[in-house]
C-alpha cells in the first residue's frame, strides 16, 4: 500500500467513524471498508491500483461533502430533521402565533 493510499484509507476510516460508527454504533460500513482494502492490498497492476485509489478518494470526498451538507442544513434550518407537526409549531411560534390544539 502506498503512502497516498494508506492516508486515504485512514481518512475514510475516520469519516466512516464520524458518520456511522459513533452515531449509532453500526460497524457494518467500517467492516466493509476494511474488507475491501484487505482484498485489494496485493494488486500489482499500476493502472488498477490508481483507479482504486481514485475511487477511494471520490468516496471520501462524497462522505465529507455529505456530512458538511447536513451540518449546513442543521445550522441554517433549525427545524431540519424534525417532524412536520413540530416544524409547523416552531414556524408559527417564530411569527408570534400558536397552532390550534397545541396547548393540550
Amino acid at each position: 500500500m502506498t503512502n497516498t493510499l494508506l492516508s486515504t484509507y485512514r481518512q475514510l476510516l475516520k469519516e466512516i467513524n464520524k458518520q456511522f460508527t459513533s452515531q449509532n454504533n453500526n460497524q457494518y460500513w467500517k467492516q466493509q471498508l476494511i474488507e475491501a482494502f484487505r482484498k485489494n492490498k496485493d494488486i500489482t497492476n499500476i493502472e488498477v491500483s490508481q483507479r482504486l485509489n481514485q475511487d477511494a478518494q471520490d468516496v471520501l470526498s462524497f462522505l465529507r461533502s455529505n456530512r458538511r451538507h447536513n451540518e449546513l442544513l442543521a445550522s441554517y434550518n433549525p427545524t431540519h430533521g424534525q417532524s412536520e407537526e413540530k416544524r409547523v409549531e416552531l414556524t408559527a411560534n417564530r411569527v408570534g402565533l400558536k397552532v390550534p390544539g397545541s396547548d393540550v
